[in-house]
């Protein structure tokens, strides 16, 4: 049986091992692919109730768990939308070993201890810009406007390694 250090080391490269291990929420195989994809660019087009957003929130906390001072903004349609997946991370980060991590956790940010953030703002130019990012996420990325995603694309080139992805 692995230790919990050896858990922990597992779970900070393996977003699988994350969701399953740590989080107490699996990822079904089309999950685990979009999770796994070492494409800077990732696009995800699928239908309602596909686990869109648990996929989402599972890439973002994981983000933020696996190397300190990672930053994560999340774009959404709207306010609602941008509010709602953000809950869905909170709720996730809830989880028992997790719980501990999280020192702030407003209706527009979650910081976790290590001082990575997770941001989610509505789809607007102005608020998109800003620091440069770890990874990028387009929530109902076909209801975001060109001049937003122009403005946000910045954040990402800014930094090595970063990434985006896009679901709708």
């Amino acid at each position: 049986m692995a230790s919990v250090d050896e858990l922990v080391r597992a779970a900070r490269t393996d977003v699988e091992v994350f969701a399953r291990a740590l989080v107490g929420e699996p990822l079904w195989p089309h999950q685990l692919e979009i999770a796994r994809s070492g494409a800077r660019i990732r696009c995800v087009c699928s239908g309602r109730q596909a686990g869109k957003s648990r996929t989402l929130a599972l890439l973002a906390l994981h983000e933020c768990f696996r190397a300190s001072g990672r930053r994560v903004l999340l774009l959404s349609a709207g306010e609602d939308a941008a509010k709602d997946l953000l809950s869905e991370i909170s709720m996730l980060a809830g989880a028992a070993v997790l719980s501990p991590s999280v020192v702030d956790d407003t209706t527009t940010t979650l910081t976790l201890t290590n001082g990575s953030t997770i941001r989610s703002i509505p789809a607007s130019e102005k608020q998109a810009r800003g620091k440069s990012i770890d990874l990028l996420i387009l929530d109902e990325a076909a209801y975001i406007t060109d001049d937003v995603w122009r403005a946000a694309r910045y954040t990402v080139l800014a930094r090595p390694g970063s990434r985006v992805v896009m679901a709708s």
